[in-house]
């Protein structure tokens, strides 16, 4: 799956990167880039960063929300300090 943050301006690192591969020393055995689902560790390292920040720049968001707007999501107050008092490598 690729991302696309389009409020944000960045383009999902896992399309940039998905072709990428290192040379290989005279010799040695090439390892594959990729797994099954034919994504580089690279590009799915980096788009697990951009997922974080963009949760977390959510959180911080939901901060400033008032209560009216927080009615029109359907949180509470108590809900979102709960939802944004978690870290943000936690779902």
């Amino acid at each position: 799956m690729t991302r696309t943050y389009v409020d944000s301006g960045f383009r999902s690192l896992s399309s940039t990167f998905a072709g990428l591969s290192l040379p290989v020393r005279a010799g040695a055995s090439p390892r594959p880039a990729t797994r099954a689902g034919g994504r580089s560790w690279f590009a799915r390292s980096a788009d697990q960063l951009l997922t974080w920040s963009e949760r977390a720049r959510q959180r911080r968001e939901l901060l400033r929300f008032d209560d009216h707007l927080l009615r029109d999501v359907g949180l509470t107050r108590a809900e979102a300090l709960a939802e944004a008092a978690k870290p943000f490598w936690r779902a």
